[in-house]
């Protein structure tokens, strides 16, 4: 799943869904660099949230702050990993 954020509504086309992403408590990380070791980032976040007895509770939201769109540049490329989480 993919989230591109839009102004308004869109309608669908094909497999293409516009849904409406929930607000949600999250804990976040950044990853700097290629996706070739951004395992590493969410190893490192899921340690954080077992450590502190958090639980996810819904699906992992990444956000593309510099990728190849914006440089070829790997090493400025950086995406936010966000897990929502149940809050009590």
């Amino acid at each position: 799943m993919v989230y591109v954020p839009v102004a308004g509504t869109i309608d669908g086309i094909g497999r293409i869904q516009c849904v409406e992403v929930a607000a949600a408590e999250l804990v976040i990380t950044t990853h700097f660099g290629s996706a070739a070791d951004i395992d590493l980032a969410y190893a490192d976040l899921g340690s954080y949230l077992a450590e502190h007895h958090m639980h996810v509770a819904d699906q992992i939201r990444e956000h593309y702050l510099c990728d190849q769109s914006d440089t070829s540049d790997e090493t400025r490329w950086q995406t936010e990993i966000a897990w929502p989480i149940l809050t009590r």
